[in-house]
């Protein structure tokens, strides 16, 4: 239940094992699924009228929606429950239940947001997922210092944190390659959110040259230096702008693992970023990339100078080295893998 994608649902499925899934649309969406198993389609009980705009209708709303959840674990008896994200909590309070894998993803209210009245709403959700956390069986983490936050912050014992890390398909296969000319090409790709640093982004190409950025997912007035491309939806074209780059840049104060991070690099493209979130999972620095501390502009001016100053041949190397990091450790099929696997191992305990 929760953000499985569908590949995961298949892959469970194909390996033998009887899935039933729990998912939620907003009313005016709701639809039907062609997934194998047993589906079960809930609405989410949203909040409406002043309630919500109260910090607490978040997780209201979740340890609702957890009631529905437990419903549907009772008729079923499950051997084993995976609840992406705090979506268990009524069935955590029981005395008698099956096991339970959670995974917390990018563990937002632990990482600095940017924004004072954000970083407080983000609180709010802290004992709901510290809850999930230590009441679950096995807790999945992306890496990092997710894990870090996981066994150190909240104190889930290290032996109860399996790694498991966001994934890509395999669509798109290409080899490595060399810088697209003297003139460095970087490519942002993310929403208009101040914690993904685009602000320090911006700063940081006040104090280099030849370089220009690409920015995909904000508007803005071209310059001769910055071009700007609005939302991109069309998979293609998105593939098109990581393979036509030279590097990603992706300075954020707060992050899960990137997808963006991987869908880069599997087109060859190194990156640089911040070690927030499992981003040192993806990018090894001066292999896959340059990994700096957050919140500099000068870093990140100062990484972007050091990929500037690459020979061809060096290039060339990061590009592989990238090729063959997602391809030995993200590619969806071995993900799937491991989630078979642990979720196994958790059922048969």
């Amino acid at each position: 239940m929760g953000a499985v994608s569908r590949r995961q649902i298949t892959g469970l499925a194909s390996s033998g094992i009887d899935v039933a899934y729990v998912h939620s649309f907003r009313r005016e969406a709701r639809q039907k699924t062609d997934l194998p198993g047993e589906e079960h389609v809930i609405d989410y009980p949203f909040s409406e009228g002043l309630s919500r705009f109260s910090p607490l209708h978040y997780p209201n709303e979740l340890m609702s929606f957890s009631e529905k959840v437990d419903d549907i674990v009772r008729k079923g008896q499950p051997n084993v429950i995976y609840s992406e994200g705090p979506l268990v909590h009524r069935t955590l309070q029981r005395d008698s239940r099956p096991p339970i894998v959670f995974h917390p993803h990018g563990l937002d209210m632990y990482q600095d947001q940017m924004s004072v009245v954000r970083n407080l709403r983000a609180r709010i959700l802290r004992p709901l997922f510290a809850f999930h956390a230590h009441g679950a069986d096995r807790v999945f983490s992306q890496g990092g210092r997710l894990t870090e936050i996981l066994t150190n912050t909240i104190g889930v014992p290290k032996e109860r944190v399996t790694f498991l890390p966001n994934a890509v398909s395999g669509a798109a296969k290409y080899e490595a390659k060399v810088r697209s000319g003297n003139i460095l090409k970087c490519l942002f790709v993310g929403r208009d959110d101040p914690k993904k640093g685009f602000g320090l982004l911006r700063q940081a190409l006040d104090s280099v040259s030849r370089v220009t950025l690409d920015v995909v997912g904000m508007d803005g007035v071209d310059t001769a230096q910055l071009h700007w491309h609005g939302v991109v939806q069309d998979p293609e074209r998105i593939r098109k702008f990581y393979r036509n780059a030279d590097v990603l840049v992706l300075p954020s104060y707060s992050e899960g693992m990137a997808t963006v991070l991987l869908e880069a690099m599997q087109a060859g493209t190194p990156a640089i970023a911040t070690d927030v979130g499992a981003s040192r999972e993806v990018v090894i620095n001066e292999k896959t990339g340059w990994l700096i501390q957050p919140g500099s502009a000068a870093l990140v001016a100062e990484a972007i100078q050091q990929a500037a100053a690459l020979k061809n041949e060096d290039y060339r190397n990061y590009s592989e080295n990238c090729l063959h990091h997602v391809a030995a450790n993200f590619e969806e099929d071995t993900v799937t893998h491991q989630l078979i696997k642990t979720l196994r191992e958790v059922a048969a305990d």
